[in-house]
This record gives C-alpha cells, sequence and structure tokens, in this order.
C-alpha cells in the first residue's frame, strides 16, 4: 500500500502517466498492532443422586479473559462513540482500548436425569445453562486496531496536485501533506455476549433395540 492506489481515466492515461487520484499510506504511518490478552477457564462439576430414579447434575464454570493491551499503547478510541460533532481531538489514546466485561463471568449449569416408572425404559433429561461469548480483541484488529488515528494515515493526491506516477510516494518525504484520519470506533463499555440454553427431551424403549425420543433445546 505504500506504493499507492492509483486512479486513471483511461489506458492512454495510464500510458502517458496521467493520473487521476492517488492515496497511500503517510511516511508517517505504522500499522503494525500487537495485541495482548489471555484467557483462563476453570470448571467444576458435582452429581448429586437424590433417589434411584433422580439424578441432578450441579456446574459451575468461571471463564474471564484479561483486559486487552495493544503493546506500546498503539491504539485509541472515542470513549463516547454515539456523541455528535467529534473530532479526532476526542480520541483517547492509550490503553485500554475498551473496557473488560468478562471479570463477572460466572456461569452455572443445571442438569437432571428421570426415571419416571423406576422400569429403566422411559427417561426424562433436561439441563439449562448460561453461557458468554468472550470479546476477543484480535477480532478487532484490522477493523480498528490498525487504522487507529493518529497512527494510521492516508494521503489523497487528485489531478490538480500533479503526482509523478509511479514515484509520488518517495516524493512526499519530508514534505507536509494533509493526512486523511479514519476512525472505526469500537463500544468502549461493551455488554458481555451471553446466551441462556435450554432443553429437555423424552426417551421410551418401545422394542428391545428400539427406543423414541422426543425433545427440545434452545
Amino acid at each position: 500500500y505504500a506504493a499507492g492506489s492509483w486512479t486513471f481515466n483511461s489506458l492512454s492515461a495510464f500510458l502517458t502517466g496521467t493520473v487521476t487520484q492517488v492515496n497511500f499510506l503517510a511516511p508517517s504511518s505504522d500499522p503494525a498492532v500487537y495485541s495482548r490478552q489471555t484467557l483462563y477457564g476453570a470448571y467444576a462439576q458435582d452429581d448429586i443422586r437424590l433417589s434411584p430414579r433422580f439424578m441432578l447434575n450441579l456446574g459451575l464454570r468461571y471463564e474471564p479473559v484479561t483486559q486487552d493491551t495493544i503493546l506500546h499503547g498503539r491504539t485509541s478510541n472515542l470513549h463516547n462513540y454515539l456523541t455528535p460533532g467529534q473530532t479526532p481531538q476526542d480520541l483517547v489514546v492509550g490503553n485500554p482500548p475498551f473496557l473488560n466485561p468478562s471479570l463477572r463471568n460466572i456461569a452455572p449449569r443445571v442438569g437432571f436425569a428421570w426415571n419416571p416408572t423406576g422400569s429403566g425404559k422411559t427417561s426424562i433429561r433436561g439441563g439449562a445453562g448460561v453461557f458468554f461469548d468472550q470479546i476477543f480483541a484480535g477480532s478487532f484488529a484490522a477493523a480498528a486496531f490498525e487504522t487507529a488515528a493518529p497512527f494510521y494515515g492516508t494521503i489523497n493526491l487528485f489531478a490538480a496536485d500533479h503526482p509523478v506516477f509511479p514515484t509520488a510516494f518517495y516524493a512526499l518525504a519530508g514534505s507536509a501533506q494533509p493526512l486523511t484520519l479514519q476512525v472505526d470506533g469500537l463500544q468502549y463499555k461493551p455488554v458481555q455476549p451471553t446466551v441462556y440454553k435450554y432443553s429437555l427431551n423424552v426417551q421410551r424403549e418401545i422394542a428391545p433395540n428400539t427406543s423414541a425420543e422426543v425433545g427440545f433445546s434452545a
């Protein structure tokens, strides 16, 4: 991209080097982004037989991720993204790029298995649990971190600027050119993505080596 993205109106314009528009990374841009984040997970489970025909399963999962940090603080964000009239001067530079909502990711699970008749031919099973989808910074690296202002900017030149093909980028060394900054803001206080799942099914033996099952899950 440092060599530029060039636009010509026609093939003849291309052959003669008559440029309509060119844009490329500013010489001062640093597109390299290194994110640091760690995921931890712990799970405990116990099966409790309340009666010969009823088994209760209890579980608890804790799965937080550490606060994301960008190496050397090469990040910025708008802490109040929806506020109108903001400018690049409203960007907050440095870590953290967003707050960590995962520290309370305590996910209980419960399930049961019931033999209602005691014959072993009918079984009713069910369960429910809370599940969290972690917010990993790597998912936003290209969309927001890589192009974070003021670490990343582009320069756009038009025909009136008389850019020389294909050396316009190198001709800019040491010169002052207006930068185009890009702001792809992230929600600074994200809500933890959470899913509640549950299921129930009934299984019945209808013949030797044959059973039927009906159930649902959501």
